[in-house]
């Protein structure tokens, strides 16, 4: 059985490979998404905690004031090349001008496999996305600029001298040696009005091989406009697929402003 798993895993590796090399290096968005659904997968990209690399969103339904029902997959930073990774249904309020707006940190369900979501989770989504309901002129929205053409993961402009700032200041802060941080244990989400960042990082020896996302640890960090962060802005996360209360309440905690 570990043979026939480790065959399947290969495969699977293989035909994500083939799909870069077919695109040049640069895959489509989500190996295949249609330009018009880019949007949606501009947010479960930062939108979802943990969430990585190129995966799939599919429309599935769309209330009577435009609202977007939808399933997506993602990587996940845990462990990117092995795990099942992040599958889940979310809510898109609108589509305007380029840009997906959402309720931030309750737009989406999550877990391993959507078979395990069960349809209460579903229901309960929709009641607080507000599912048929008149859009909620008084309720805040975060909002994401969609990439176009390409799949692109920078979609924020975060440059390479922030994120490796931001990876230097986890080290400091967490007591582990900076140098052991790469670039591909470290993802971001979005940046709130005043400039601040939010990333999640992934520590653990050896993460990327088979199994060992079980023994991996994710965090999440608030770095500020001048690369700082203190004990308070940074948190791990014990449960990637049901963490967003704690997000909001770690957002909270640090004067999280979203972006108008």
């Amino acid at each position: 059985m570990a043979f026939i798993k480790r065959i399947a895993h290969f495969l699977l590796i293989l035909s994500v490979l083939s799909t870069l090399v077919a695109c040049d290096a640069v895959p489509t968005a989500g190996h295949g998404t249609p330009a018009e659904d880019f949007p949606l997968f501009s947010m479960v990209m930062v939108g979802v905690v943990g969430g990585e690399s190129a995966g799939y969103v599919k429309r599935l339904e769309e209330d009577a004031y435009g609202r977007i029902f939808f399933e997506f997959a993602l990587g996940n930073l845990l462990n990117p090349y092995y795990d099942n990774g992040i599958r889940g249904y979310g809510i898109c309020q609108k589509i305007e001008d380029g840009y997906a707006y959402y309720y931030e940190d309750v737009f989406y369900v999550g877990a391993k496999t959507v078979e395990e979501i069960e349809e209460d989770r579903i229901e309960e989504l929709k009641q607080i996305n507000d599912w048929d309901q008149e859009l909620q002129s008084e309720k805040p929205l975060a909002r994401i600029k969609s990439f176009t053409e390409r799949y692109d993961d920078n979609i924020l402009d975060i440059s390479k001298k922030e994120v490796q700032a931001a990876l230097n200041t986890f080290g400091t802060v967490m007591s582990i040696d900076s140098k052991t941080l790469k670039k591909y244990d470290i993802s971001y989400s979005c940046r709130d009005a005043d400039g601040k960042v939010l990333y999640y990082i992934a520590t653990g020896e050896n993460r990327h091989e088979i199994g060992n996302s079980k023994t991996s640890k994710l965090y999440a960090i608030i770095i500020d406009p001048n690369t700082q962060a203190t004990e308070n802005s940074i948190i791990q996360i014990e449960d990637p697929y049901n963490c967003q209360d704690v997000l909001r309440k770690f957002k909270e905690l640090n004067d999280w402003k979203l972006p108008q």
